[in-house]
Order: structure tokens, then sequence, then C-alpha cells
């Protein structure tokens, strides 16, 4: 998990920067890293980011996508 968050770091690095492909990547590598066990609330972070990086993209689709799997991670901690 620590890698995961290295690169979500990396992620909004690269996006404060402008480099939004590059984010996106580190974005996704972040995700990747993720255990399929585990505590899913840290997640809703890097869809966060991803959503953030689709917005300034202009990718309005992808954003909107993204930045409702973060509402969908939260709400899901919540209602344990």
């Amino acid at each position: 998990m620590e890698q995961a968050w290295f690169f979500i770091i990396l992620a909004w690095s690269l996006s404060g920067d402008k480099q939004l492909d590059a984010a996106e990547e580190a974005a996704f590598r972040a995700i990747s890293l993720i255990p399929e066990k585990g505590n899913p609330f840290p997640v809703y972070q890097f869809h966060r980011a991803l959503g953030e990086i689709y917005q300034s993209k202009g990718d309005m689709a992808k954003a909107i996508h993204h930045l409702e799997m973060t509402r969908n991670c939260v709400f899901s901690q919540l209602t344990r």
C-alpha cells in the first residue's frame, strides 16, 4: 500500500504541474497497487485524483465516473 500512496502523491504533484497525462498514469498505477482485500476507504482519494485530472483535461464523462466512485467509496464506509 505504501507504493500506492507514493504514486497518488506523484499524481497530485504532476497534476499541479499540468503534466496531466503523466498524472493520469501515476494515479492508475496507484489504483493497480491497492490490495483486493482490506480497508477500501483510502481508495476514494485515488479516484478523486483521477476525477480531478480528467476534469482538468476536459473529459467530463471520465471525471464524473471517478468522482462518483469517490462518493461510493466514502458512502460505503459511512454505512458500515
